[in-house]
């Protein structure tokens, strides 16, 4: 994805140049957003599908602001732009739906090349929540797109998050179509993804959880290889 290339390369500009991006960082961002989760749309090719697991990620994302479960106590700050106000002093990113189609329909395309049935769903969940776990240091304390209140023992994460993680990837995964017909592109969204959050972090200082994700990243790339039968659209999990 050219948008990732060249966010990193803005990213270390900014970093090492201190250019300052003004408006161009959340524009990249959003389209970062907005192709990774197209590409994962066309690849499900049910579009019902991909309403829901929008539909299942923001629902999930508004009962945890307000009540603290499945994820913990967080808030959303005003970096991840654009935000609407929820009330109670909550904050909703917009491109977050799109993060959860990102994060749970690219990692079913992944699983899906290996596993079927309930171990696909199984495996979506667990995969997604591995991916957020090592995500988590360079979202809060990089990009400053979320705050933990308190933080906790995963990379600031609680351990309620990745079992909160869990579930709702679990719940999203049992709604996605069977087949799919992934594109060249969509192979390529979740381990770029990881790739682009692991630099933001490592232009920062070193932690171990830049290491895991960009580990993630080489691993979704080369194991990513085997082919996906096609069947008809309308087929889905039991």
């Amino acid at each position: 994805m050219i948008s990732i290339v060249f966010s990193c390369l803005g990213v270390a500009a900014q970093k090492f140049l201190k250019v300052n991006p003004g408006p161009i960082a959340p524009i990249m961002s959003a389209v970062i957003m907005l192709s990774g989760a197209g590409a994962v749309a066309v690849s499900i090719r049910n579009w019902r599908a991909v309403i829901g697991v929008v539909t299942i990620g923001t629902v999930s994302e508004i009962i945890g602001l307000f009540s603290g479960i499945p994820f913990g106590r967080y808030e959303y700050t005003d970096r991840w732009v654009p935000t609407v106000p929820l009330g109670a002093e909550h904050r909703f990113p917009l491109l977050l739906p799109l993060a959860w189609l990102m994060m749970v329909g690219g990692s079913s395309l992944f699983v899906r090349q290996y596993l079927t049935g309930w171990r696909l769903v199984v495996g979506t969940g667990a995969l997604a929540a591995a991916i957020d776990i090592s995500m988590e240091r360079a979202m809060t304390d990089v990009l400053g797109y979320w705050r933990w209140m308190p933080p906790g023992p995963l990379y600031g994460a609680p351990v309620l998050n990745t079992i909160g993680w869990f579930g709702v990837g679990f719940i999203a995964a049992s709604i996605l179509p069977t087949a799919t017909r992934q594109t060249s592109s969509a192979k390529t969204v979740l381990p770029l993804f990881s790739a682009f959050v692991a630099w933001n972090g490592l232009t920062t200082a070193f932690d171990v959880a830049w290491i895991v994700l960009l580990a993630f990243s080489i691993w979704l790339t080369t194991w990513g290889k085997k082919e996906i039968a096609i069947a008809n659209d309308s087929e889905v999990l039991p």
